[in-house]
């Protein structure tokens, strides 16, 4: 049986870099903004996504529902969002952010951008270019798996 090349193992590496890159943010976010990553991330996709369901913000950000059905229930609970019943689908909920929901992400959409300009610092414009393209590339690619 061959060992696996941890160092040349793209699944790995993927997932150490996710998993460094979710605690790293998980700490930065919680100290400065009192959310974690899942809510962050709920945050922004409901910015961009108004009136959401929890099915169409796990169908975004590729996580199971009853991960997403927490969190929302914790930014219910900070009063960031609003759920409401779906009055054309009384088992659907139609969640979208409030003022104060509107008003975290103005500010730390900011703070996002600062991390992600330092994360990718030390490339230049072609290569960061050439990262997402192998990104979505790969995003594809596992949908098909």
């Amino acid at each position: 049986m061959k060992k696996i090349d941890i160092d040349r193992h793209a699944t790995a590496q993927i997932n150490m870099l996710a998993n460094k890159l979710m605690l790293k943010s998980s700490h930065a976010y919680t100290q400065k903004f009192g959310i974690g990553m899942m809510e962050w991330r709920v945050i922004s996709v409901l910015f961009s996504n108004l009136n959401s369901s929890v099915q169409s913000i796990s169908d975004i950000l590729g996580l199971d529902k009853a991960a997403i059905s927490r969190t929302i229930k914790k930014l219910q609970e900070k009063e960031y969002i609003t759920v409401i019943n779906n009055s054309e689908d009384k088992r659907q909920y139609i969640i979208d952010l409030t003022n104060s929901g509107r008003s975290l992400y103005g500010i730390a959409s900011d703070f996002a951008k600062e991390r992600e300009r330092e994360l990718l610092s030390d490339l230049d414009e072609n290569q960061k270019n050439e990262l997402f393209n192998l990104l979505k590339i790969l995003r594809h690619k596992v949908d098909e798996m």
